[in-house]
């Protein structure tokens, strides 16, 4: 078969010298011809031409006129609305018989004037638009016979068209324009023979192959045909005489249709469609662009149409050749043939247009410069659909070819797979065996692993009932084995679709005496996608599985020695006293039926903001989640089972918080640092020369007020964890960290009330953050600074601590609070309540005005733990106002009271 294709070829080669040589002897140049007696008659070589716009000039008008000359012998005007006068002179010395051919047929409208010695002898019509005159020769382009008086004559030709405008004037003899008859129609009979051929052929391999691209190869070929033959005049000659316009619609529409095909045929023939998508979509745009221009050129005249085929074809064909090229480089084969044809074709077509609009000469060249490309494009797509049909047939005959092999070697071949198949099943170690019904009963199948008979030695495996073989010495419940059987009866024989419905609910894990089996099931159909068994698979993962809850472990043990470590050792050891004191009561506390819940609450809340001060995520998400229980407690009926869930979530979060302690204590070595002082050198030798020099009782008291300063501190270091916490918070809420100012903070704050005023001060700082202090954008409407302050006053007054503390937020809510208290029953409208009265409702246990609860505030607890807390030290808190006229929002200060006795350093030098 593959050395048919030079033949083709050859042939392909000779037919196309063949009709360059036609067309070498029967086309005329572009200057007028030459008599073959040889004798010096011409027309003149320049002719004359003038633009009429409004095509009303006259004869008359025009013949003492000296008319410019054009540059071109044969000019050309392209598409153009204009009327043409074009004049040519010649001077007849003989009596010989001329035909003269105005050489273009697709003229509307041609006024021919012949003078003779000046005179007017001659006015003929003729073109497609009107009736040609009677002297004009039945010819495919307008011709009449010359005059044989000698002497001077005169040509003027009056055209108008809405084709591409031309009238190259060609003089024949009789003979001569005899033979050209012939020739012409021999040519076009070989060209038209050609494509056809060409066409007709693909159709049948295209009926032969179902392969589109061959259907669209054909009638691409069939319809650039019929665009040639009108293009030439033929049509309108021999297929619809008598109606022009028919040609004119051929050359437009048929012209685009054309190129559609030639799309859709590329698209196919180099495999676009499988390319990339940028590609996929240029061809998708390319066929919506010539479909648009096809429906536009049905409502425009002949003169847009045409041009919008022209740009049509020329965009269709130039990108397609790109990709053709790109996909070449790529190394498709395919491609080459393409390159190879449409380069011709491309090349004629150019020159053709170019021709046609007025831009090259009428010569030889862009005469044939179409119709030759083509024959070559056609002649070499057709050998690459060959070439590609025979490389489909090579495909397919070694698919055939493996295919019988496949059928002679079928028995050795499934031997073969039978003993890879044993050999698996007889060294896998997994349990692996198909479960199918026999009758109504489930049976294992004959084939299963020989490592399946080590876990059961002394049970027949195959034939047997899996639920008494296996799955009985499970760990899987009487129910679960109830609904295994449901489950295997109602899938196999069945569709795929119930086995898939049902997977879900078969059992993934079992324990086999002290071992952990993994269980997977899947479904063996046949052809029809019916069920015809099941295939189990069971795994040993009892040491992988305690290998990961080892990994696990480490990587929760590494993760909170990351959290443990990150922290200040003296810091770390005062924080795991208050939250160990506060785990330590509040499970003493939780007690069925406990009146004390509300401190348990309290002092969970309070756990969990100082986990997340130091940042400690898995202590925070445990607290909160003892803490969500609680709050549910009491909507759950069965509230004995409510009371054992919650106080195992708080051993839980205790439990955690207990391997916090021991990585401090333990893994980082840190003991316990806060029962040690650190004191330097002359620190001690001070205290030490004040001890021997004592002399009376007041001395000593002043000894023993500078080693109990070594156990106090200022506030502001008291509370410094919980300030740098607050950032994070901050953070999250979306506002800037506030600023902070402290006023009286010389004064030392003592090693009791170190914890009241932590455990208050974590509530008394998220409640700034999140109710007072505004967001950046509102603080700034009102005149505000973007970054909010914190205010904190201490002072002594005759042995008491005085602690204000203030934001400079909006105030309190005392308008929300009125309502909330409304809803809750706390007070009735039968009362007027100030403003200062309903400020103290923020004390009550759980009375919140937040419209939701996060995990920083809402649940009423704060206020609530703050005041229990410092009672329990032995202080006081108030609420002062800075009006009570009791407008929506009041600002307010916070005032804690204790009994305190600082120490007096100022005696001691």
């Amino acid at each position: 078969m593959p050395s048919r294709q030079p033949m083709k070829l050859q042939h392909c080669l000779f037919w196309f010298c063949l009709v360059l040589g036609w067309f070498q002897s029967s086309i005329l140049q572009a200057e007028p011809m030459v008599p073959r007696e040889g004798s010096p008659l011409t027309i003149s070589e320049y002719p004359g031409y003038l633009i009429d716009p409004t095509g009303q000039l006259t004869v008359d008008q025009l013949t003492a006129s000296m008319l410019p000359k054009h540059s071109k012998a044969n000019p050309t005007f392209g598409w153009t609305n204009d009327a043409i006068w074009l004049v040519s002179e010649w001077h007849k010395p003989d009596t010989l018989a001329y035909i003269l051919e105005i050489g273009y047929p697709l003229l509307d409208e041609i006024d021919i004037y012949l003078f003779h010695q000046g005179t007017l002898i001659k006015h003929l019509k003729a073109g497609d638009s009107v009736s040609n005159s009677p002297e004009i020769l039945d010819h495919i382009d307008p011709a009449f016979a010359f005059p044989s008086a000698p002497g001077d004559y005169r040509i003027m030709l009056k055209v108008h068209t809405s084709s591409s405008l031309q009238a190259p004037l060609k003089l024949y003899t009789a003979n001569d324009f005899i033979r050209k008859e012939k020739e012409e129609f021999l040519i076009t009979g070989v060209y038209g023979g050609i494509l056809s051929i060409m066409a007709i052929y693909n159709l049948f391999i295209f009926l032969a192959s179902r392969n589109f691209a061959y259907l669209f190869y054909s009638s691409f070929v069939f319809t650039f045909l019929l665009v040639q033959l009108s293009l030439s005049g033929h049509s309108a000659a021999y297929f619809w005489p008598g109606f022009p316009g028919i040609s004119d619609i051929m050359i437009c529409q048929g012209g685009i249709i054309a190129t559609g095909f030639m799309v859709m045929f590329s698209n196919l023939f180099l495999d676009i469609h499988k390319m990339g998508y940028r590609r996929r979509w240029l061809i998708r745009g390319l066929l919506t662009f010539g479909l648009l221009a096809l429906l536009a050129s049905c409502f425009t005249p002949y003169v847009i149409g045409v041009k919008m085929m022209a740009a049509s074809s020329l965009l269709s064909v130039s990108c397609v050749f790109v990709i053709a090229a790109y996909q070449m480089m790529q190394g498709q084969r395919e491609a080459k043939f393409y390159i190879a044809a449409w380069s011709i074709f491309i090349t004629g077509f150019i020159i053709y247009m170019l021709k046609q609009m007025g831009i090259l000469p009428i010569n030889l060249l862009t005469s044939i410069s179409f119709k030759g490309g083509s024959v070559i494009e056609v002649s070499l797509l057709s050998l690459a659909l060959a070439d590609r049909l025979n490389s489909m047939r090579a495909q397919l005959k070694k698919v055939n070819d493996d295919l019988r092999h496949l059928n002679e070697n079928l028995e050795t071949i499934v031997h073969e797979k039978t003993l890879d198949i044993r050999s698996i099943m007889a060294n896998i170690r997994q349990g692996v065996f198909q479960i199918k019904m026999q009758g109504s009963s489930l049976e294992i199948d004959q084939e299963y692993s020989a490592f399946l008979q080590k876990w059961f030695p002394d049970q027949k495996i195959a034939g047997s009932d899996p639920l008494t073989a296996i799955f009985s010495k499970s760990s899987l419940s009487d129910n679960e084995q109830a609904m295994l059987t449901s489950i295997l009866q109602s899938t196999i024989g069945e569709a795929h679709l119930a086995f898939e419905m049902n997977e879900s609910n078969l059992p993934r894990e079992m324990n086999l005496d002290d071992r952990l089996i993994e269980l997977e099931w899947s479904s063996i159909v046949d052809a029809k996608a019916i069920t015809h068994k099941i295939l189990v698979t069971m795994k040993d993962v009892t040491d992988l599985r305690h290998y990961q809850n080892e990994a696990l472990k480490r990587a929760r043990e590494f993760q909170l020695l990351g959290e443990v470590a990150r922290q200040d050792a003296r810091r770390m050891e005062e924080l795991i006293q208050v939250i160990e004191d506060l785990f330590t009561t509040s499970i003493k506390l939780l007690q069925p039926h406990s009146k004390q819940l509300a401190m348990v609450f309290r002092n969970l809340h309070t756990i969990k903001g100082l986990a997340r001060n130091f940042d400690f995520k898995n202590l925070t998400d445990c607290v909160h989640a003892a803490e969500q229980s609680l709050k549910d407690l009491q909507s759950r009926p069965d509230k004995e089972l409510a009371y054992e869930q919650l106080r195992a979530k708080i051993q839980a979060a205790f439990a955690l918080f207990q391997e916090y302690k021991h990585i401090n204590d333990h893994v980082l070595g840190r003991g316990r640092l806060v029962d040690n002082v650190l004191v330097s050198r002359g620190e001690l030798k001070a205290i030490q020369t004040m001890l021997q020099q004592v002399k009376n009782l007041s001395e000593l008291k002043q000894i023993e007020a500078r080693i109990l300063f070594l156990f106090e501190a200022r506030l502001e270091q008291v509370i410094a964890d919980e300030m740098t916490m607050l950032g994070s918070i901050a953070r999250t809420l979306g506002k800037p960290t506030p600023n902070f100012s402290f006023q009286g903070d010389q004064i030392m704050i003592p090693n009791a009330l170190k914890k009241t005023l932590r455990k208050a001060f974590v509530h008394l700082l998220r409640n700034s953050i999140d109710h007072g202090i505004e967001s950046s954008e509102n603080r700034q409407k009102a005149g505000k600074a973007a970054q909010g302050s914190i205010f904190v006053d201490i002072e002594e007054q005759q042995d008491t601590l005085i602690l204000r503390y203030r934001d400079d937020g909006r105030g309190l809510a005392i308008k929300s609070i009125r309502e909330r208290a409304t809803q809750l029953g706390i007070i009735d409208n039968q009362r007027l309540f100030t403003a200062k009265e309903i400020a103290d409702f923020i004390f009550i246990p759980g009375f919140s005005t937040a419209q939701s609860t996060t995990d920083i505030s809402g649940r009423g607890i704060g206020m609530d733990a703050v005041k229990s807390y410092i009672e329990e030290a032995g202080g006081l808190i108030a609420i002062e106002l800075a009006d009570d006229v009791a407008p929506d929002y009041v600002a307010m200060t916070f005032v804690m009271t204790f009994p305190f006795v600082q120490s007096r350093l100022s005696a001691v030098s």
